[in-house]
């Protein structure tokens, strides 16, 4: 897991750190901005959509993920068990802060006087925490913020990440062996735990003042994770069986990029009054790193189709990099920040069942940018299918539901073209 010779940069906490208001505003508003702007000329308004008694397609779940809790401060001893402690760090002395972030710092407090007398393990273990804020002030947990800084981390060329799975909602462990030792990332919600486990080994013997060997990867690396599995548990987040490396992911067919523009079919487009000609842009931020295009329909009511897919990286297929980015723009949406701030008050958040692997849909009143004293209400159904990720946004003078009936409408003509 070492990286090349040559590259060390920001230590972790400073890149998790540095990184949060680069993450923040790529996440941002894309949904209201976009189609919101500003009035276009020549508006087309001919017709009232015909949504009399129709009902959203795709019914609404229980939202599968957890809300959020903010840590106010760590779990006594940062929640590590004393028999890990004692284990892992023999003989630990008191525990000291972390550093600039809430946590504790153990070292094995052996005096020289015993060493020689045995074979000793003198070992080092710290653990911090990170309760990441959505950055709008309000000190308001946010698990997309969390989200976006671990996917920043895969990104760290200084350091070698191997998929943890079975530990909080994601994790990643790596090793350096010029006596960092183990280092290991876990998200739990909106927290960021770091748990960092290195340590020496004095032989027995005369000599053993002067020889020092560092501990090797995979006991530094199951120490890491052992005591990572009592800190996630204490607070709150859930273990398994755990292990190293990515999950096999779902074979899924190579395809590129669609259409989007080809998403709806007539008959829907009549119905939903969307009479304005496509506007094909080719580029689509769907999702960071995903290839597509985006379809705009113009006037009010608007319609517009983004759509784009995931390639496979080194060690990770792209079904899952499509999931990553699913569950990052799903805590986003769900905590109001793909909205203007005007129109949060009224946005309204509802995981799908049926469409794709996974899907949302978030509906708000849009105020912001439209004609003085006027309004639409939008209606916007994200979903993955595979290794693809769409979004639909549908905005005309209509009920809230009826909107949110008129999104899955498209959205089951798309879910149909992705499958062919």
């Amino acid at each position: 897991m070492k990286p090349p010779a040559g590259k060390r940069g920001l230590g972790r906490h400073a890149l998790l750190v540095a990184a949060a208001a680069t993450a923040f505003l790529a996440g941002l508003g894309v949904t209201a901005f976009v189609l919101l702007d500003e009035e276009p000329a020549g508006r087309t308004s001919t017709a009232a959509p015909d949504l009399a008694g129709v009902k959203p397609v795709f019914p609404a779940v229980a939202d599968p993920h957890p809300k959020p809790v903010q840590l106010t401060e760590p779990p006594e001893a940062c929640g590590v068990k004393p028999g890990t402690l004692e284990d892992l760090v023999p003989r630990a002395g008191q525990s000291e802060p972390s550093g600039t972030l809430p946590g504790c710092r153990w070292r094995s407090d052996i005096p020289m006087s015993e060493w020689g007398r045995r074979k000793l393990l003198l070992g080092g273990l710290y653990v911090t925490f990170q309760s990441v804020e959505d950055l709008r002030g309000d000190a308001t947990p946010s698990a997309a913020e969390a989200i976006s800084l671990m996917s920043l981390a895969r990104e760290d060329t200084n350091a070698s990440w191997e998929e943890v799975t079975g530990l909080g909602e994601e994790a990643l462990v790596d090793f350096e062996d010029e006596g960092i030792g183990a280092v290991l990332l876990a998200r739990v919600g909106a927290v960021l735990i770091t748990v960092g486990y290195s340590g020496d080994l004095k032989p027995k013997g005369p000599g053993a003042i002067y020889s020092t060997d560092k501990l090797d990867e995979q006991p530094a690396v199951e120490g890491a994770l052992r005591a990572a599995r009592d800190v996630v548990a204490a607070v709150g987040g859930a273990v398994g069986e755990v292990g190293i490396g990515a999950p096999a992911g779902t074979p899924v067919t190579p395809a590129g990029p669609r259409d989007p523009c080809t998403f709806a079919a007539p008959a829907t487009l009549e119905r939903l009054a969307v009479r304005s000609e496509p506007l094909p842009i080719g580029v689509s931020d769907v999702a960071d790193g995903a290839a597509g295009s985006i379809c705009l329909r113009d006037g009010m009511p608007r319609l517009q189709i983004r759509t784009g897919v995931m390639n496979a990286e080194v060690g990770s297929d792209a079904a899952t990099l499509a999931h990553r980015a699913y569950l990052e723009r799903y805590h986003h949406a769900r905590e109001g920040m793909d909205v203007d701030t005007l129109d949060r008050p009224s946005l309204r958040f509802r995981t799908l069942s049926g469409l794709g692997d996974e899907a949302f849909v978030s509906t708000y009143t849009a105020y912001s940018q439209m004609d003085a004293g006027g309004s639409a209400q939008c209606a916007v159904i994200y979903f993955r299918l595979r290794h693809s990720l769409t979004e639909i946004t549908y905005c005309a003078d209509v009920p809230e539901e009826a909107a949110w009936a008129a999104a899955t409408l498209v959205a089951s003509d798309a879910a149909a073209a992705l499958a062919k």
